[in-house]
């Protein structure tokens, strides 16, 4: 055999395990088990800080859970690989597999309200109806 024809098929073995191991960590992310290399385990205790800030009964804590739940949202989108140049675009992606991102678009769009209105208020109730949402797509993604 020639040393060409040897590198060439070295070649192809090394890009057929590239593609495996990428295809292995790729399905894992999917199943939501693991993103960023976030254990489960971590990623419900992040969100149980979400959830003990939307139950303050404050307005300033209602808004930080609301950008901390918005944030930790399109963080799960990107690790799960659904593509968009902003959350919006990713999200639209995401509706297809998964029909509860209706709620979680609601919750999105109570979040750009808030940030785009320097007027906006927001009550504590509906902070937590929006970190619900989320909670509730999350869910169904399996990262929660």
């Amino acid at each position: 055999m020639s040393s060409a024809l040897i590198i060439t098929i070295v070649g192809i073995a090394v890009g057929a395990i590239v593609v495996v191991v990428l295809a292995k960590k790729l399905m894992h992310a999917m199943r939501g088990s693991e993103i960023a290399g976030t254990s489960r385990q971590e990623l419900t205790a992040r969100w149980a800080k979400i959830e003990q800030l939307a139950m303050q009964n404050d307005e300033m804590s209602g808004k930080m859970a609301l950008m901390e739940a918005d944030k930790f949202f399109d963080l799960a989108l990107k690790m799960m690989m659904f593509s968009g140049d902003t959350m919006g675009e990713r999200m639209k992606v995401a509706g297809y597999k998964f029909p509860k991102m209706q709620d979680a678009w609601q919750a999105h769009i109570l979040r750009n309200k808030m940030v785009h209105d320097a007027q906006f208020s927001l009550r504590p109730d509906s902070a937590r109806r929006a970190v619900g949402q989320y909670k509730n797509a999350l869910k169904q993604m399996n990262v929660l």
